[in-house]
């Protein structure tokens, strides 16, 4: 017997012991046109954690649930159901007694309830004792079923026809079998069967499940592969055999490789060759744009170097064996590093000291001014910090003054993401030290948690000193971060700084930073305001970055309060 308690429902749950004697398989599908790839595990997920919910309460055991997916059908097996529900009954509480008539009636309205003789008064309440007799599984899980299906919520979804349920996009047909028993579920206009589809291209047919635990080879044998694991396993494995003969090797990439497996039912590896002439580009552009913009797994020659190949994981299995395939793919590309050679040997026919004027015409901040106000005040407040790191002011002033120039380039306006990494390049090609490329590329680091933390002095600078502008600025402007809203990346700002601080052993203080005592109380008020608020918010950020690292909190809390040591 087992009693709960949920918002003024008791229930409790009558079972003598499920019978395990013959456990069954639950099948369900839902059947629609393409799912975004980067919905499809949330969503399955979601799907499982409801319906495996409400299975093991009604039945009263513990059951396993085998999530599958593809672009085009949300999966569950469930093993382990038993013959029937266990019974249960559940007392509700309704309105109090002295409530007026309208509640009392909207109460028996809703649980079906014909006469108040049929409640319970106590203590100052009406209760209703509703119970749930055992029934056979086949009866009881259409009602599961339905209730999970409705409560799958979409980031985004639609309506489509005359219908009115949402999906996210149309959905076609659902699958609910006990074994080989089909379960009549509905949702909306469609009701469960054990007809689905195979393939889009190699199995145009429908498909007639026999059973459960028949599903995942029926659909196999219709070019449908629905676990994204075994369709991972199955690209790396094609991979493998298409580079060994070549000596290269695959560029790890978990989150491509996941998305391009669930852009496929059947996945084909096929290889193509990038043309000589555009491995003169750099090989962050190579790879943004065959990776972010095709969707093409790299390849590495043996010392790591960018190879001439690239991976795509077609739907389909061509006749050719995937030439046209191949050849379609390679135009594209031909078309789009066209583009970047293009916007490439144009930006380096200006030197990056001559776009600085440029960056007047761009806005760092509207309430703030443009990036080349926020060059000049950098350039200040890294001289100050250049001679605590050990970095050249000449070097520092240089770095300054290109660090932001590439966000004029043709290449950086058409990939924004490569902002640093282009001035980087250009730098060495202009003949820049190695310090100050460093620099224009590094100072917008740490990018992330797994991003490094600059350790080139002049970097250094560069980093804190434009970290320091951006975060003092925002807070003046009354920019903060609020609750989960940070869309300046002052958090992040605020743990770099911190990060290239510790991770460099430095010892600095904010008022030997700056000559203006204006701009010392300013920036120091405001650097203590955000590493405090930093401290004190989610685990992500400042405070378990100190705590991992050795450092007390309270030690660091009374720093803070008691004077400007970083």
């Amino acid at each position: 017997m087992q009693i709960a308690y949920k918002a003024g429902i008791f229930r409790q749950q009558v079972c003598l012991t499920p019978d395990t004697r013959s456990m069954h398989t639950l099948l369900l599908e839902l059947f629609s046109e393409e799912i975004p790839a980067s919905m499809q595990h949330l969503a399955a997920q979601n799907l499982q954690q409801a319906l495996h919910a409400s299975v093991e309460q009604r039945f009263g055991v513990q059951v396993k649930t085998e999530i599958l997916y593809t672009p085009r059908r949300l999966a569950l097996l469930m093993h382990g159901i038993p013959t029937q529900t266990i019974a249960s009954s559940e007392e509700i509480r309704g309105p109090r007694l002295d409530a007026p008539e309208a509640a009392l009636s909207g109460f028996m309205r809703k649980y079906n309830i014909r006469s108040t003789e049929e409640l319970v008064q106590r203590d100052g309440f009406y209760y209703h004792q509703r119970r749930q007799l055992a029934e056979p599984a086949a009866k009881g899980l259409p009602t599961l079923v339905e209730a999970a299906i409705a409560a799958l919520v979409w980031p985004k979804s639609m309506r489509w026809g005359a219908y009115k349920i949402r999906w996210v996009r149309p959905l076609h047909s659902i699958i609910c079998m006990l074994d080989d028993e089909v379960i009549p579920a509905q949702y909306g206009p469609l009701t469960a069967s054990n007809q689905t589809s195979g393939h889009r291209f190699l199995h145009q047919s429908n498909i007639t499940i026999s059973s459960a635990t028949s599903y995942k080879d029926q659909l196999q044998q219709a070019y449908v592969i629905c676990d994204s694991k075994e369709r991972q396993a199955t690209i790396l494995s094609a991979i493998d055999a298409l580079l060994k003969p070549l000596q290269l090797s695959l560029i790890k990439d978990e989150d491509l490789l996941t998305e391009v497996s669930g852009l496929v039912e059947y996945p084909v590896v096929l290889l193509g060759t990038i043309p000589e002439e555009f491995m003169a580009l750099p090989p962050e552009v190579l790879i943004t744009t065959l990776r972010n913009n095709q969707k093409y797994l790299m390849t590495c020659a043996p010392d790591g170097a960018l190879a001439p190949y690239f991976i795509i994981v077609s739907n389909n299995k061509a006749a050719d064996g995937g030439k046209q395939i191949i050849a379609g793919n390679r135009k594209v590309l031909v078309a789009r590093l066209s583009d970047a050679m293009f916007f490439y040997e144009q930006d380096r026919k200006q030197p990056l000291i001559s776009r600085l004027d440029a960056l007047k015409n761009i806005t760092f901040q509207e309430k703030i001014g443009s990036v080349y106000e926020k060059v000049i005040a950098t350039k200040e407040l890294a001289n100050n910090i250049a001679p605590l790191v050990g970095a050249g002011p000449k070097l520092v002033d240089r770095a300054c003054e290109l660090a932001k120039a590439d966000l004029t380039t043709s290449m950086v306006k058409e990939f924004p993401e490569l902002q640093g990494i282009m001035g980087y390049h250009y730098a060495i090609s202009e003949g820049e030290p190695e310090a100050i490329a460093l620099a224009v590329l590094e100072h917008y680091k740490p990018l992330g948690p797994s991003d490094y933390a600059p350790k080139n002095p002049v970097s250094i600078a560069v980093a804190l000193a434009d970290k320091i502008y951006t975060i003092t600025c925002m807070f003046a402007a009354d920019l903060k971060p609020t609750g989960s809203k940070d869309p300046y990346a002052l958090r992040r700002a605020a743990i770099g700084i911190i990060r290239i601080i510790l991770e460099n052993n430095l010892d600095l203080q904010l008022s030997t930073l700056i000559n203006s005592p204006e701009v010392l109380a300013f920036i120091t008020e405001r650097f203590k305001v955000i590493c405090k608020e930093m401290l004190s918010s989610t685990p992500e950020n400042i405070g378990t970055l100190l705590a991992e690292s050795g450092h007390d909190l309270n030690a660091v809390f009374a720093s803070l309060k008691h004077n400007d040591s970083v």
